[in-house]
């Protein structure tokens, strides 16, 4: 079974520190006239999606709490941390008081940076935060979002449900609106790939998919089930069909069965691993792309055939590196920008987290000791050096250590 991806707005620091008090806040309220079953209005920019929402290519914003133990009815901060690249120096520029509940609950908060401001959405409350701290405008918004894809006007939230659907919510930026969208039935991924329209994969199936809780009758309708990938218009809701394929793939002259899964996104073309399969087991794979029609697929070469790909690293939106494990620590990676191929890149313990509007490239380097502590560390490196495995790692300075 496909499992659908996991969707997190940011990566959050759990640091032991001391935050600053919360700035002032000033509050808008919001009319409670939320649209439902009505397409999104307004038209949509470039979107991104969650793994870049909270980076600017100056910064990288990410959430923190002031403890890490969570006792019933204690108080702590919800901290905003930003890390400047420019200074490799992380700091905390915001923090919003809460309590834990008495059942010892814990309310989380997401992020999104658009239009120079972060925002911060804690509960109903979404928190307009100069992307260097200070004074912050409060807007009641009318439910809880937590951002999985943005543009410059709206933010969306998606959520995969018990019934094999993603359904989703559009949120205005400026008035804090709320509007369902109408995703076809079975959407099955929705995707944010720089486009002013998402991707999506739904499930055609001759009867509703039953829920994997029915074993042979859900396994029975996968056999027969077609993937359609579509354009979706989150403005008007219209659907453009780019590819359709059965979900088990399709039969090949040798006897096995090609199916695709979507990569990513970049330089106009759209990125698939490819799998060949004999009687249910892998039997081959690579990456191929075609145009944003579902036209002119080609192989990509640089990634060996019986080798899949990864999405590495995306910039401004687009799918920047696809890499390939080689068997060890290192591995390939196809700049899909410059159309170079570099291999045997050493990341061990130098996980690319972002790319920096300088030609850097921020790397996660935290280490687990035996003795199961665990480190927290992140550092700056050109991006050149990096694929070359040479050049010096700049540490970043932390907020708990900064403080």
């Amino acid at each position: 079974m496909k499992k659908p991806l996991g969707i997190l707005l940011a990566l959050c620091f759990f640091l032991t520190a001391c935050a600053p008090a919360a700035a002032p806040e000033t509050e808008t309220a919001v009319p409670d006239n939320t649209a439902t079953g009505e397409a999104a209005p307004g038209s949509a920019g470039a979107l991104r999606g969650s793994s870049t929402l909270g980076d600017t290519g100056e910064a990288r914003y990410t959430l923190a709490t002031s403890v890490q133990e969570f006792t019933p009815g204690t108080t702590y901060d919800l901290q905003v941390l930003r890390l400047d690249y420019a200074t490799a120096r992380q700091d905390c520029i915001y923090t919003v008081e809460m309590t834990v509940g008495e059942d010892g609950t814990t309310q989380s908060g997401s992020l999104l940076v658009e239009n120079d401001t972060v925002y911060l959405f804690v509960g109903t409350t979404m928190y307009k935060i100069p992307p260097e701290g200070g004074e912050a405008e409060t807007m009641t918004i009318q439910q809880e979002i937590s951002p999985t894809a943005a543009d410059d006007t709206s933010v969306y939230d998606f959520v995969f449900d018990e019934h094999n659907q993603y359904f989703g919510v559009r949120m205005d930026l400026a008035t804090g609106q709320c509007t369902e969208l109408q995703l076809p039935p079975q959407t099955w991924d929705i995707w944010a790939v720089g486009e002013p329209r998402f991707l999506l994969c739904r499930l055609l199936t001759d009867t509703p998919l039953p829920g994997p809780q029915e074993g042979d009758a859900y396994n029975a309708a996968l056999q027969n089930a077609t993937c359609e990938y579509e354009w979706y218009d989150p403005a008007t809701g219209e659907l453009e069909k780019m590819m359709t394929e059965p979900y088990y793939g399709v039969a090949q002259s040798d006897g096995s069965q090609r199916q695709h899964r979507f990569l990513g996104a970049g330089g106009g073309r759209l990125y698939f691993n490819w799998y060949g399969q004999v009687e249910g087991q892998i039997s081959d794979g690579g990456v191929e792309s075609c145009d944003m029609t579902g036209a002119d697929w080609q192989p990509l070469t640089a990634i060996p055939e019986g080798q899949d790909g990864g999405e590495m690293g995306v910039q401004n939106g687009n799918l920047r590196w696809i890499s390939s494990y080689l068997g060890t620590n290192n591995c390939l990676i196809y700049d899909v920008a410059t159309g170079k191929t570099w291999e045997n890149v050493p990341i061990d313990n130098n996980w690319p987290l972002a790319f920096t509007g300088d030609g850097r490239l921020l790397v996660d380097n935290s280490i687990t000791e035996e003795s199961g502590e665990f480190h927290e560390a992140y550092g700056l490196v050109n991006l050149e050096d990096y694929l070359s495995g040479t050049g010096e790692v700049t540490p970043v300075t932390l907020y708990n250590s900064a403080a």
